[in-house]
């Protein structure tokens, strides 16, 4: 899709995968998109004032949300595909039981990202897609659902806090 419409196109693996070095983690992949943003820049990009879209698939949609989020003086344009609203939905979406949150966090070191919240901030242009048949990404942990359930609680907050008398 990029390159049939000649745009330039910088792809990476996760630790370990691909013939990558390193075992994958949560705080090491943001680094590491920190990283390739810096080598974008700053070895590959000849132009003033860069301008950069990012795209992340599934997991990758949350490290694509949060270096538009950290980075939108480079980054003008944000796709994300089928991925997850916040991590810890999963969880609790794919596993039932008192013990779901404690075991999310006890393995994933307490890792909190809030991909909807980054998503919806967002000042550059920006898509999300979902297929709705997906078998990992429900609706409940999706991506798009968790944006629309931030604004309307946006919304509905700001209009109460507009409404209650000083």
């Amino acid at each position: 899709m990029f390159l049939k419409n000649k745009v330039n196109v910088m792809c990476w693996n996760y630790r370990n995968y691909g013939g990558s070095e390193g075992t994958p983690d949560p705080y090491s992949s943001f680094k590491d998109g920190e990283e390739i943003l810096k080598f974008v820049l700053d070895d590959i990009y000849m132009g003033e004032p860069a301008k950069l879209g990012c795209y992340g698939r599934s997991l990758g949609g949350i490290f694509a949300t949060d270096l538009a989020a950290k980075h939108p003086e480079f980054i003008d344009f944000l796709l994300v595909d089928r991925s997850l609203g916040s991590l810890d939905k999963i969880s609790e979406s794919r596993f039932k039981g008192p013990l779901t949150t404690s075991l999310f966090n006890y393995f994933s070191r307490g890792w909190v990202a809030n991909s909807y919240e980054n998503f919806y901030n967002f000042k550059g242009f920006k898509v999300v897609a979902q297929d709705p048949n997906d078998l990992v990404i429900d609706q409940f942990c999706a991506l798009n659902s968790n944006v629309a359930k931030f604004a309307c609680d946006n919304t509905f907050r700001a209009k109460e806090l507009s409404q209650s008398p000083e």
